[in-house]
């Protein structure tokens, strides 16, 4: 006997619904996220009082990235193109890289060039560290499919 019997009772068009809006829900708490750990990093916070949020992130990060590999699925809406993954990354580079180069002057206005070069360093950094593992990623992903793909032998 069932203690305790879970049954869906929604039918289809709800359980679409409950899905975006779900979607939604968890777009804005990732990015919000993001924006908070930004924010804070930017204001100069130490950085061991954003534990919780770097941990709530890293987990997050960690089950999506996870969860796609293992159906291998990539994107809705990006191809694993290398252009794509080029774009990716230079975009996080210099995203990364800029908000680097800010709190850098912001703190230490009299520096500009210890700002540039840092902000560039992270930016580099950033973009090769994302790029090696988007395709590694993609390798993954692809050998994945692959598998997935391939008829059972009978």
């Amino acid at each position: 006997m069932k203690v305790l019997e879970i049954k869906n009772i929604l039918d289809e068009q709800q359980e679409q619904t409950l899905l975006r809006i779900e979607h939604n829900g968890f777009w804005i708490t990732f990015w919000g996220l993001i924006a908070l750990i930004l924010v804070k990093l930017f204001l100069g916070t130490d950085i061991s009082s954003l534990a919780g949020e770097l941990i709530v992130f890293a987990i997050v990060d960690i089950y999506m990235g996870v969860s796609c590999i293992q159906n291998g699925i990539w994107d809705r809406h990006v191809s694993m193109k290398t252009s794509n993954i080029v774009i990716i990354s230079a975009a996080a580079g210099i995203i990364i890289g800029g908000l680097i180069f800010i709190r850098t002057l912001f703190h230490h206005a009299d520096i500009l060039k210890k700002a540039f070069l840092m902000g560039t360093i992270t930016a580099l950094a950033t973009f090769g560290l994302l790029f090696l593992v988007l395709i590694t990623f993609r390798r993954i992903i692809r050998s994945r499919i692959n598998s997935l793909n391939k008829a059972p032998d009978e």
